[in-house]
């Protein structure tokens, strides 16, 4: 029985100095109302607040880095134990990560200027017309390379949805991809008008879930952690508040 109960307490020894000696990174990007970053005050919004509440919940300190979306999804490819946020699951980057839990659907449209009469977009399809601006990486980049659109020769990159609401007005191009809450966002602190914007295209919301995820090489002990921990908060937190 001493035996058994030695072999018990060097298990739950190794255990904890185990979990305690690793670390892990958190990044995101600026995306509204999600997550929000402004110079010089601390990241907030509606997922940031449920990913404090799972690092507490598991007993992890860590900064929230915020990057360019292609350089933060680069970390969380590239890197173990890497907590990335606000992530869209979609069908090419499913085996990449380990997905912990969902924050919310988006809803995104495609939108063009009013003044742009010419635009009519019936399938995503006919969007392989027009001019339109992404951001590199994010899941509307990876949604026109599975749809084929991504041969576009006027497809532009670019490292913000700031950029690509910018080149919208600016007539650079003729389309963007957004949600009504991301546009109105970026053109509070501007004097571009949201009245001269239309939408032609809804997706599915059911295409586009935004989540919390683990980098794949992530130890299997910290995902089932922090999957126990969104668990047991999940009904506890109103990400629209």
């Amino acid at each position: 029985m001493r035996n058994k109960l030695f072999v018990l307490s060097i298990t739950l020894f190794s255990f904890n100095v185990t979990t305690s000696a690793e670390s892990i990174r958190v990044v995101t990007e600026h995306f509204p109302p999600f997550q929000i970053s402004e110079q010089n005050k601390p990241v907030k919004g509606v997922a940031v607040r449920l990913v404090k509440k799972i690092m507490a919940e598991v007993n992890f300190n860590a900064p929230i880095e915020v990057y360019p979306w292609a350089r933060a999804y680069k970390v969380a490819l590239e890197q173990p134990n890497v907590l990335i946020f606000s992530i869209a699951r979609t069908k090419d980057r499913e085996k990449l990560f380990h997905w912990i839990g969902s924050i919310s659907p988006l809803k995104g449209h495609i939108w063009t200027l009013k003044e742009h009469s010419h635009v009519k977009i019936n399938t995503i399809d006919d969007a392989n017309q027009y001019s339109i601006a992404v951001t590199r990486e994010d899941s509307t980049h990876h949604y026109l390379k599975q749809n084929n659109l991504d041969k576009n020769l006027d497809l532009y990159l670019t490292t913000t949805n700031k950029q690509n609401i910018e080149m919208l007005f600016s007539k650079r191009i003729d389309l963007i991809i957004a949600t009504d809450a991301m546009i109105k966002t970026h053109l509070e602190s501007s004097d571009l008008q949201y009245e001269l914007l239309k939408k032609v295209f809804t997706f599915n919301p059911n295409e586009f879930q935004l989540y919390i995820a683990m980098s794949k090489s992530t130890s299997p002990l910290l995902v089932q952690r922090f999957k126990a921990a969104f668990e047991k908060i999940q009904n506890h937190v109103d990400i629209n508040k």
